[in-house]
């Protein structure tokens, strides 16, 4: 009961924690920091036998794990149109939600009856580490920038955002990329999205001598 208390703990206040977190080293990095972190805590202190440290592993596993699956959500609601993005939370929560029924029938099958061995935690450790280095690895290509979109770093979501994209110039653009009259430039639209009010566009008569 302690240990669940501690992980609930964890996990609600990683809503404060995550965007700290993205703000300090970017989406992409945040990630792959927390991976490391979460094998470090599984080996250290979690395969200590000790009451103090099996209840600071659960709360940090809480932290830990509700800021990776946030960053997540992040990147998900960020890069997917409207027109999937109910189909693929579906499927993804779906899974999400599946393994963690399958790790608890699997630590069932292959933990001793105490419920604590060194070994396989250590393994778990080793295994968030592949994880990060995987996805370190697999992303690189692609750099920090798209993985920040939609976070507080980045720009705006895919989707309808795309309708509502405001340059930096001061030119409103739609989704086709197509620049807006200058009288509609000239009243700011209220958008659902986060959208720089563009200033008037107003010309001033010149003046005769």
């Amino acid at each position: 009961t302690a240990w669940a208390v501690a992980r609930g703990a964890g996990v609600a206040l990683s809503a404060g924690f995550m965007p700290m977190l993205v703000h300090r080293l970017g989406m992409r990095r945040a990630l792959i920091t927390l991976l490391i972190a979460t094998a470090v805590i599984q080996a250290f202190p979690g395969a200590i036998p000790n009451r103090w440290g099996l209840l600071v592993t659960g709360f940090l596993v809480g932290l830990f794990s509700q800021s990776l699956k946030a960053g997540v959500d992040t990147i998900c609601q960020a890069q997917i149109t409207d027109v999937y993005k109910g189909r693929v939370f579906i499927a993804y929560d779906m899974v999400y939600n599946a393994m963690f029924v399958a790790g608890s029938a699997l630590a069932a099958l292959v933990l001793p009856i105490q419920g604590l061995s060194g070994p396989h935690i250590v393994g778990l450790a080793i295994a968030y580490v592949v994880v990060a280095v995987i996805f370190a690895l697999a992303t690189q290509v692609h750099g920090d920038d798209v993985f920040d979109k939609g976070s507080a770093l980045g720009g705006l979501p895919t989707g309808n955002s795309e309708e509502c994209r405001a340059s930096r110039g001061g030119a409103l653009a739609g989704a086709r990329g197509l620049a807006q009259p200058a009288r509609a430039r000239a009243r700011p639209s209220i958008t659902s999205c986060r959208t720089v009010m563009v200033s008037s566009d107003k010309s001033t008569p010149s003046r005769r001598a």
